[in-house]
């Protein structure tokens, strides 16, 4: 299989995937939130600071776990036929 189909693989077809996709996903969510919050911390406006960063560091978090999730899809496409394939040939690797 290609690299992307081991990567989707990875993700979606072994045990523990939803434990492995909500572990993952709150680790994209924290750490885009906190690059959010320290660019903010380094470079914003003092007057301004913690007022809106807090929710706007959800948002920026919120929207890389949604692109996250539509790479991982995107990788996925065609996953499942190329799978069906190999085990219909066990032959083949």
């Amino acid at each position: 299989m290609s690299l992307r189909y081991r990567i989707y693989g990875w993700f979606m077809d072994r045990p523990g995937v939803v434990l492995r996709w909500l572990v993952i996903n709150f680790l994209v969510l924290v750490s885009a939130s906190l690059a959010m919050a320290l660019v903010d911390s380094q470079v914003g406006n003092l007057e301004q600071r913690w007022g809106l960063t807090v929710w706007f560091s959800f948002v920026v978090g919120f929207s890389a776990v949604a692109v996250f999730n539509i790479i991982i899809a995107l990788l996925g496409l065609g996953y499942w036929e190329a799978r069906e394939q190999q085990d219909a040939s066990p032959g083949v690797s």
